[in-house]
């Protein structure tokens, strides 16, 4: 049988070795203390004490009660009076003691849970800085925002917006075409208008510009503005235009000196064939950077209003040249002009647009 390890009380700031010290050191509050907490019932026990273990098992009630009876059994020189006082003093330091571990514990809660709250947020900005071009994960991403992280937003709305505003303009878009996050920006409506630099052309045609011309009428024979030539003409002809051509088929797409597309030959004639000025090349090629979700319009539509995205789907207007409006569709007597929509990204429910200048954009993406 293993042999009971002795140990001392620690009553009044001294040792308590023996009955004689505890009653020499005799102090109801720290008796009170090892009573609740079992180790003077333990004292007791390996020292051999058994009466007095006895009778302390029978204690039981209220502090006041059991201060008087600790008083009785160890013989202390104790009154009632002195005993409830103290048996009052223990109680405030147990309820203070206990508020005292609440607290800890809650504190130690909140802790986790504001860990848990910013790394949430964080993860959800390092996905927005890798999937940001994806418009349903990003659309998605900006309402759970929205919903979970609201108040940390309001914090960072700044630095969000600085964050994204030009190396993931869809995140800032997707803010303006939710009517939650719209109102919680920072940044004006024309700050974000003169910030989107997929929106800045260039005034010069570039080389980037042709290739780009070239992919989107190889890749998807997107209907562009351009002119036809439906007879024969040689390169003297060709020539005497006075300005590059830049010439297109569908059988040959390649470049000479970055000015002229050769065409395919038979004898002495040119098939027919489609041809633009390379000065309007820029017009027509796909906006530089611009994310694969938003789209762009050009072409004349001849006095009339064109349904170019049906009624039933939201759209957010990015930009409209000017001379040019636009409207809900089939919305009678709405016409919005450049004025009304640049720096406004106004929400239309499906698109009309009329224009009688084919070389103008219209960019807007669904929402």
């Amino acid at each position: 049988m293993a042999k009971a390890i002795k140990f001392n009380l620690i009553i009044d700031k001294q040792p308590i070795r023996d009955l004689e010290d505890l009653q020499a050191n005799f102090n109801v509050e720290d008796i009170l203390e090892v009573f609740h907490n079992g180790s003077l019932q333990r004292w007791l026990e390996v020292r051999g004490l058994t009466e007095e273990l006895g009778k302390l098992q029978q204690v039981k009630g209220e502090a006041p009660v059991v201060a008087a009876e600790l008083c009785k059994i160890f013989c202390a020189p104790c009154t009632k009076d002195d005993a409830a006082n103290a048996a009052y003093i223990f109680e405030l330091r147990q309820k203070e003691e206990a508020r005292l571990r609440q607290y800890q514990n809650l504190k130690e809660e909140q802790d986790e849970v504001i860990l848990a709250y910013h790394s949430g947020y964080e993860r959800l900005l390092k996905e927005l800085g890798a999937k940001g071009d994806e418009y349903p994960f990003t659309k998605a991403a900006v309402q759970e925002i929205f919903e979970k992280y609201v108040g940390l937003y309001r914090l960072d709305a700044h630095t969000f917006y600085r964050r994204f505003i030009d190396t993931k303009p869809l995140v800032i878009l997707a803010e303006l075409a939710n009517p939650n996050m719209r109102p919680l920006m920072t940044a004006s409506l024309e700050e974000v208008f003169q910030s989107l630099s997929f929106l800045k052309e260039t005034s010069e045609t570039t080389d980037s510009d042709i290739k780009a011309f070239l992919d989107e009428w190889k890749n998807s024979k997107t209907q562009i503005a351009v002119k036809k030539v439906n007879d024969s003409i040689d390169n003297a002809d060709l020539q005497a235009e006075g300005e590059p051509i830049l010439m297109l088929d569908c059988n040959n797409d390649h470049s000479q000196d970055g000015k002229v597309i050769s065409m395919s030959k038979l004898g002495s004639s040119w098939y027919p064939f489609t041809y633009i000025e390379i000065a309007d090349i820029s017009t027509h090629a796909p906006l530089p950077n611009m994310p694969s979700h938003i789209k762009s319009f050009a072409g004349e539509t001849e006095g009339y209003w064109k349904d170019i995205e049906q009624k039933g789907k939201q759209y957010l207007v990015i930009k409209m040249e000017s001379g040019n409006v636009v409207r809900n569709t089939g919305k009678s007597g709405e016409e919005l002009k450049a004025e009304d929509i640049n720096g406004k990204f106004f929400i239309l429910d499906g698109i009309d647009y009329k224009s009688n200048n084919a070389n103008h954009k219209l960019v807007y993406m669904e929402i």
